[in-house]
């Protein structure tokens, strides 16, 4: 456990004899950091162990220690553990071993280590599709179940774990605000024509939405290409999940939408090989989420009206950068408020091309 501070080493020797049966034999090293976490490698040595990592909370958010934050956290980590055994019900494949608790006023999460699997960039354009046809399943059957859980989209949690109830804002009202919001949005940004054909769009697209009524489940918040990999044996899986609750028809579309228009132009310009194989990984995985998850059931309409708030939500993301008035700490992959501006010009273009007709593609 060289370069390790001496508390973090005490706090691993007390959790390694309940998470590594052959703790004596476990190397411990060093692996990364964030903003939140820090992040050790459990190299295990006997034939047949499994890698594990093992991640601390650094902090509290905002550098609060009180109960409620510390539960959000612990909320954050179990809601994962309900994320995972839901995924286990499908072909992705999943950390054989997860595990939460708390230790010397620290949350911690302990699982099993992805193994030789390849990165997203190093697919090929086929598996890429397969990627996104197998993900498109998955996603869809998990996002069929409904969860307990507040309208406002908190994930709350009994003190067995579980997820629970709390009375909060129903689902038709956030619709409503954020109705308002665009609207308002989109009248300072567009010509006073456009803008009135871009709300009759959202108004015809929040129907479509209200008319579904599609349920509340536990989401990925994080669907994210950099957090898909394929195993050596040929599986896909899903790493670093941030789970939420909210509509699953939204979070469908909203992959798409993100592999299909932002991603693509978030890392236009001058790419290296990586980076450039990566995004042009995008259009089969999205081509193969679409139409396995508009195979499997999701109603075509529904699918297009989300798409379209996606793309409000960024072109009210890209504003909010620029105006200095987010707050969002991950603004930063926005880049700078020109590279925002140009941006935003060619999302508010793609909003008014946009049709519901579902006999058009977008």
């Amino acid at each position: 456990m060289e370069n390790i501070s001496m508390r973090r080493r005490e706090q691993i020797q007390q959790l390694l004899p309940g998470l590594v049966p052959e703790a004596d034999a476990a190397k411990v090293s060093y692996l990364s950091s964030g903003d939140m976490h820090q992040v050790y490698n459990l190299a295990a040595t006997k034939p047949g162990s499994e890698p594990k990592v093992l991640k601390f909370r650094k902090l509290f958010p905002y550098g609060k220690k009180d109960s409620a934050t510390a539960a959000e956290i612990a909320g954050e980590y179990m809601a994962v553990k309900h994320f995972y055994n839901r995924l286990r019900q499908t072909r992705v494949a999943v950390p054989g071993f997860y595990h939460t608790g708390v230790l010397d006023g620290q949350h911690w999460v302990c699982e099993s280590q992805m193994s030789a699997a390849l990165a997203f960039e190093e697919f090929t354009l086929e598996q890429a599709y397969q990627a996104g046809s197998e993900l498109g399943q998955a996603f869809y059957k998990i996002y069929r179940q409904t969860p307990p859980c507040s309208g406002q989209g908190e994930i709350l949690l009994d003190e067995q774990g579980e997820l629970t109830t709390r009375s909060g804002q129903s689902q038709q009202q956030a619709l409503t605000f954020e109705l308002a919001r665009f609207k308002k949005l989109l009248g300072g940004l567009v010509p006073e024509n456009e803008a009135a054909l871009l709300t009759d769009k959202l108004e015809l697209a929040y129907d479509i939405i209200r008319r579904h009524n599609w349920p509340l489940t536990l989401v990925n918040e994080d669907l994210h290409p950099e957090n898909i990999v394929r195993l050596a044996g040929g599986d896909f899986a899903v790493i670093d999940p941030k789970p939420s609750v909210a509509s699953g028809a939204r979070f469908l579309a909203h992959f798409t939408v993100n592999c299909e228009v932002f991603w693509p132009l978030l890392f236009s310009g001058s790419l290296d090989k990586a980076q450039a194989l990566w995004v042009e990984n995008l259009a089969p995985l999205a081509s193969g989420f679409r139409e396995s998850v508009l195979a499997s059931g999701l109603p075509e309409d529904l699918y297009r009206a989300e798409q379209l708030l996606r793309l409000c939500y960024l072109v009210w993301r890209h504003q909010q950068h620029i105006d200095g008035v987010s707050g969002q700490g991950s603004d930063a992959v926005l880049g700078t408020v020109a590279q925002a501006q140009q941006r935003l010009a060619l999302l508010l273009q793609q909003l008014v091309d946009f049709t519901l007709d579902t006999q058009v593609q977008a």
